[in-house]
């Protein structure tokens, strides 16, 4: 039971880490096929 929580513990530190991270990467994404469908336009 406690390994689990632990385990929980380390999971969710590194989701709220990872998350924002990902979001950032997705934005950097969406602005990039923008300005490649202004340019195509």
């Amino acid at each position: 039971m406690n390994q689990d929580s632990q385990d929980l513990r380390i999971f969710r530190i590194f989701f709220n880490q990872a998350l924002p991270g990902i979001l950032k990467i997705l934005k950097s994404c969406e602005s990039w096929f923008r300005q490649k469908r202004k340019e195509n336009i």
